[in-house]
């Protein structure tokens, strides 16, 4: 899953809860960490501030499939 529109309305706080609850991938490479958000003790995924993975690699039969989350653009930061 990648995050959309009505996913962010709820504002940080759910949305993390939102995140938390889903027992699925959450992928997105186009979010990122706002300095706020650091300051308030979240840790980025990776050394380039992504909030989540930003891709994953799915097996299907004997092929690897790469899934890139896209976020819709207007909302790419925490």
């Amino acid at each position: 899953m990648t995050g959309l529109w009505g996913n962010f309305t709820y504002g940080q706080s759910q949305f993390i809860k939102n995140i938390k609850k889903f027992k699925g991938e959450f992928v997105a490479h186009n979010i990122s960490l706002t300095e706020e958000a650091q300051f308030d003790g979240e840790e980025a995924y990776d050394d380039f501030g992504h909030f989540q993975k930003p891709y994953t690699i799915k097996k299907i039969g004997n092929h690897r499939i790469a899934i890139i989350g896209q976020a819709f653009p207007l909302h790419s930061n925490r």
